[in-house]
């Protein structure tokens, strides 16, 4: 027994040791009730899977609830044909953005389930002032959260004890939580009135989500917006997205003439200490490309040129830089310099143009290769990632200069970096792949065509092309998604973001006037497809109409992009790739090298 004991202790010891360095799990995990736990929701069942409405079914639900609104008696007269729908539904009431209350409830009558939804939403209201705009949600059958289906703000989530607690499907949208703080509030919303030991059920479920517009029609809602699903943009979709998008950055100018960066919708706010100087720059290079289009812009470009160059620009020893917070990057020298050259006001700022491109110069190697700050930070950095970004911006803004003024020197000092970094990003593009360097690199590319007509800039173009488009999402999973640029097995590009969807799709018209200029039919067909993809992708994520529900500024947002799907803030550099894109694609449309229905 001696001996037995002894190994008993020594296992207990090595158990111990164990739970110190790995951490000790609840006892509720050693013996299976642990979250999750497999019981299975009332609401599981067949019966419950979201019944297939029709738009006047919709419609009845809605009058029924604004009914309720005021007087839950008169509302009593339900419908049959609402009869063997034992589903759940959320009422939210809505005003000038902001939420005002919310409720579910559940009978066996989907109509008079809403009416309670609709009673006990108003009931929470001290007072009932005015037409509060009244959203459903109709949730539908509960699955278990362990089993991996949810999608944040495609789904509800539903979590239980002995009571039960839970989130609509948009929740996540319009507070723009993450998923885990999503799930995490409503745990311990949960556990706040029902902390007993009962295990933890987790579920999610589907919603048909509708509501009224401000025109008072019927809005069918998907993810907290309105996307178009499957169906292609057509010609007036585009010219409305381009307008919308063009008025919001030219109103997105500050009194101070600096660009506004990032808005909050969930917040209300514009946090004065997010900003990023080259994403201003590009603003004010975009700015500067439709102030020469438009005189009637060139006020307000000369006020955000004179900010900029006042609050950053510098020189030494005659070479112009851009400093910011202590720090100067090659990618902001290249934006200020394209800024310039595409100035209606060049002529005015051509010696700082010409300091600018000494500053860039100055960077390049022996090799052809560029340095990516001029002046650098403090901490450290990852200057290969860095140059995926910052070495195409700067051939850009170097290849225009030279088409700008003909200087064959900054030509020649353009073409030998470019030769660099066609050996490294494309002729070895499996060992430094990353999509980041492909759209600046093709408009390089085409820029230094239009000056020299070497083929081999055409196919290196392609090589780069080719290999995006392998991430842009068709819509087979998802058909929000259907256009963008982001797949889930290469995480390491980076996760879905509208400025990244707007910069690729800028590259994706260059790459189709190149291949146009090659005779490449195969290759015009196929980007002018991912093209038309790209566009419906960004139509969606712009905010209009009744998308902007839960936006209590509606100028903050209306023309302007999403970040993606499920991140509803605003930041100034979607808008800008959005339009520089558009620019580019109404010049080929004008040429007749791309049409939309």
């Amino acid at each position: 027994m001696t001996g037995l004991a002894s190994i008993f202790r020594v296992m207990l010891y090595t158990a111990l040791l164990f739970a110190v360095i790995y951490g000790l799990p609840r006892l509720s995990e050693w013996w299976g009730t642990r979250d999750d736990a497999s019981a299975a929701s009332a609401y599981s069942t067949a019966l419950h899977t979201l019944p297939a409405l029709s738009d006047d079914q919709r419609r009845r639900l809605l009058l029924a609830a604004e009914k309720a609104l005021r007087d839950p008696e008169a509302a009593a007269d339900v419908s049959d044909d609402f009869d063997a729908m034992p589903h759940r539904a959320y009422v939210v009431l809505w005003r000038d953005g902001r939420r005002l209350s919310s409720s579910w409830a559940r009978t066996d009558n989907l109509q008079q389930t809403v009416v309670r939804a609709a009673a006990q939403a108003a009931s929470q209201l001290p007072e009932l002032a005015g037409e509060p705009l009244v959203q459903v949600q109709v949730m539908g059958r509960d699955f278990r959260l362990a089993d991996g289906g949810y999608r944040h703000g495609r789904h509800g989530l539903n979590f239980k004890k002995t009571r039960e607690a839970n989130y609509y499907a948009s929740y996540a949208i319009e507070t723009n939580f993450r998923e885990q703080k999503l799930l995490d509030r409503l745990a311990q919303r949960l556990e706040s009135v029902d902390s007993g030991e009962a295990p933890m059920q987790r579920f999610y479920y589907a919603v048909d989500h509708f509501g009224r517009g401000a025109d008072g029609e019927l809005v069918n809602y998907y993810m907290g917006s309105t996307p178009a699903l499957g169906a292609a943009i057509d010609g007036d979709e585009y010219t409305s997205m381009v307008a919308m998008a063009r008025e919001w950055l030219v109103s997105n100018v500050a009194d101070s003439g600096q660009f506004r960066y990032l808005y909050y919708p969930s917040r209300d706010e514009w946090p004065a200490k997010r900003n990023n100087v080259i994403r201003q720059l590009m603003a004010s290079r975009t700015l500067a490309e439709l102030s020469r289009k438009d005189p009637s812009l060139r006020e307000l470009h000369g006020r955000n040129l004179a900010y900029a160059l006042r609050e950053w620009y510098r020189e030494e020893e005659g070479r112009g830089f851009i400093l910011y917070r202590d720090k100067a990057k090659l990618g902001a020298l290249a934006m200020a310099l394209r800024t310039l050259v595409y100035s209606p006001f060049y002529e005015e700022h051509e010696e700082q143009a010409r300091a600018l491109v000494s500053g860039i110069l100055s960077l390049q190697q022996p090799d052809g290769g560029f340095r990516a700050w001029y002046r650098e930070p403090d901490y450290p950095f990852n200057e290969e990632r860095l140059l995926t970004f910052y070495s195409g911006e700067a051939l850009l803004a170097l290849a225009e200069y030279a088409a700008h003024t003909g200087d064959q020197a900054v030509l020649a000092a353009t073409e030998k970096s470019q030769a660099y970094y066609l050996t490294r990003y494309v002729e070895q593009i499996d060992q430094h792949y990353y999509p980041a360097y492909v759209p600046w690199h093709v408009q390089s590319l085409n820029a230094l065509y239009q000056l020299t007509e070497k083929r081999e800039y055409l196919e290196a173009a392609m090589t780069l092309t080719d290999r995006l488009l392998e991430m842009q999402d068709t819509g087979a999973a998802e058909p929000y998604y259907r256009g963008r640029f982001f797949n889930p097995a290469t995480p390491q590009y980076g996760s879905p973001h509208a400025s990244s969807d707007a910069v690729y799709t800028e590259g994706l018209a260059h790459a189709l006037e190149m291949a146009q200029g090659m005779g490449d039919v195969a290759r015009v067909k196929r980007y002018s497809a991912a093209l038309a993809l790209a566009l419906r992708n960004l139509d969606n994520l712009q905010y209009r109409g009744p998308r902007m529900y839960f936006s209590r500024c509606i100028p903050c947002v209306e023309g302007a992009f999403r970040i993606h799907t499920s991140d509803n803030k605003v930041r100034v550099d979607s808008t800008q790739h959005a339009l520089d894109a558009f620019l580019k694609i109404d010049a080929l449309i004008v040429n007749n090298q791309f049409s939309l229905p």
